[in-house]
């Protein structure tokens, strides 16, 4: 900037014995010029302190240019100047001085500056200045070595409004995708960076020799986010259950979900949680490796009744545990002491959509039809499943007791009520295409929730294992999620001395008491979980009449089903007692 750039000068003199302004102001100004020179004006006169205060503008001449400073021009304003005439202005000096534009303006200071600027210049500081709602020439813009910009911002700069516009037209208009800003709001200053987008290696292997450090009673390792831009790593990102216990991961089909799984239960194992794991019997081999690691009787796999009575069993030692709190006189399990704290415990309900969903009741079909029969107890079974899990997470979380939810499709007509998903608030879409439908059926707010970028989605090396979440306590971000496989994973388990059972398989005796109402029972409680003490399919007294068996509904249907499928026993007479 040229040294003898135009400036305010300042003086103060002493008023004459019997000064009156009304009278004597123009010959005070007068005085003052014949001792000081030309162009002064009174600003204010402090009658108190016999004291008037005059400025003038230091003269320069119409245009200057500087010897060492030749791409710049400095050009006297006309007094009649005012900041409204800006634009036209800029037009009429900058059409008399080709390949030069104006960068400031100062119609009160008496001056302006013509810059030369090349038209790459030109362009970033035409659509910076949209971006930030003020003309071109109070955006200063100069070309940095790499390609990128320095900007000087205006002070009607703010962060919240002005920084999204800035990234689009750093990748939109001055650069590309991937090229990014960086601002210092104290300084009005900010740089236009050039950069490739950010992306995620092929594979982020899952820190197995850090497995216990980074894993614990309250967080457990998930997945890294995508960096902010291409030069800055992701960051480590935890399910933190101290925040919320419980997670709903989706996942579109071939995302990896199964790998994202295995790693949440393996870090869960190595910080001492028990395990619970629930899913369809077809798609129970996903998990088989971790059978012998769940909590003795909480392998929910085999058959819808068993997941309906891991669940409840769960459920049940999460009443145990209440007790335990009350007798102590604490409200979680965290204030136990030690000696008696119960594990964390973790359960994993897989491929949901499969157990909740009801089956269809054929219509027109005799309600003692096999076909009828099956489905109804299948639902029945279902909505024990179902109630055990809402009640889970709805009431257990001070106990200790942290749900992972997962499933392909997550919507009311496929069997997650919207009660349950409200209660879920760790929430995973993994996946890089997922649908607008999908996203708003999972996410509280899915115009939060960040896109994955086109780089990452294009890229299959890249895209297995990528997702996006919404958490409580965390900024919604894209992330990846760790892999390592299950045979790695169980090793480490084995090394680190985590206990197996034996009987990782619910009892025959819980599953008859939960899961199949018409078997047991004595005479003080209902072993049907479907009567109506427990809001189940209990006996109309009105339309059918009662058995002898004490059997009805569903219960009978069943059981009816069973006997006649089975066929009478040889040598004894057919039974239906």
């Amino acid at each position: 900037m040229p040294a003898n750039r135009p400036r305010r000068e300042l003086i103060d003199v002493k008023l004459p014995a019997g000064f009156d302004p009304s009278r004597h102001e123009q010959a005070l100004t007068k005085l003052i010029e014949k001792t000081h020179g030309p162009g002064w004006e009174i600003e204010n006169i402090n009658l108190a302190r016999s004291t008037a205060t005059a400025s003038r503008m230091v003269e320069i001449n119409e245009v200057i240019e500087q010897e060492h400073d030749e791409d710049e021009i400095q050009l006297k304003l006309s007094k009649n100047t005012r900041p409204g005439d800006g634009e036209k202005t800029a037009v009429k000096l900058e059409s008399q001085h080709e390949g030069y534009f104006l960068t400031e303006f100062e119609p009160y200071l008496g001056y302006a500056v013509l810059t030369r600027l090349a038209p790459n210049t030109v362009r970033a500081r035409g659509a910076l200045s949209v971006a930030l709602g003020v003309k071109p020439w109070e955006v200063a813009v100069k070309p940095r070595k790499d390609g990128g910009f320095t900007v000087g911002l205006p002070k009607s700069y703010v962060p919240s409004k002005h920084d999204d516009k800035l990234q689009e037209v750093a990748e939109s208009v001055i650069g590309k995708m991937g090229w990014y800003v960086k601002t210092n709001a104290h300084a009005l200053s900010a740089e236009v960076i050039p950069s490739d987008p950010p992306t995620f290696p092929a594979a982020f292997k899952y820190p197995l020799s850090q497995i216990q450090r980074l894993n614990n009673d309250e967080k457990l390792l998930l997945a890294t986010s995508l960096g902010r831009t291409g030069d800055e790593p992701g960051e480590t990102i935890f399910l933190d259950f101290e925040a919320s216990p419980h997670t709903q991961l989706n996942g579109t089909t071939g995302s990896g979900k199964t790998v994202t799984i295995n790693s949440i239960i393996a870090g869960a194992l190595a910080a001492g949680y028990e395990l619970a794991l629930l899913d369809v019997p077809h798609k129970a081999v996903d998990f088989q490796a971790f059978r012998p690691y769940v909590r003795s009787g909480f392998w929910g796999c085999d058959s819808l009744e068993a997941s309906a009575t891991v669940a409840t069993l769960v459920y049940e030692e999460g009443q145990r545990r209440a007790k335990v709190l009350a007798t102590h006189g604490v409200t979680k399990i965290q204030e136990l002491p030690a000696s008696i704290r119960p594990k964390p415990i973790l359960v994993v309900m897989d491929e949901l959509s499969g157990l909740f969903q009801p089956d269809d009741i054929p219509k027109g079909v005799p309600k003692d039809h096999p076909f009828v029969v099956s489905a109804m107890q299948a639902n029945a079974t279902r909505a024990i499943l179902m109630g055990a899990t809402l009640k889970l997470a709805a009431e257990m979380r001070f106990v200790g007791i942290r749900l992972l939810l997962s499933t392909q499709v997550a919507n009311a007509t496929t069997g997650i009520p919207p009660k349950l998903r409200s209660l879920l608030s760790n929430k995973l879409l993994q996946g890089v295409n997922p649908t607008k439908a999908q996203r708003a059926q999972v996410f509280n707010d899915p115009t939060q929730v960040p896109e994955v970028p086109s780089n990452v989605r294009g890229d299959s090396k890249v895209s297995k294992g990528v997702g996006v979440l919404e958490m409580e306590g965390q900024e919604p971000v894209v992330y990846k999620s760790f892999y390592a496989s299950t045979a790695e994973y169980v090793e480490v388990l084995k090394q680190l001395g985590v206990p197996t059972t034996l009987t990782p398989a619910p009892s025959a005796a819980d599953i008859a008491r939960i899961a199949q109402p018409e078997d047991g029972g004595g005479s003080d409680e209902p072993a049907s979980r479907m009567r109506p003490e427990y809001g189940g399919f209990g006996r109309d007294e009105k339309k059918a009449p009662r058995r002898n068996d004490g059997l009805s509904g569903a219960a009978a249907a069943a059981h009816d089903l069973r006997v006649q499928a089975s066929g009478p026993k040889p040598g004894l007479d057919e039974d239906f007692s």
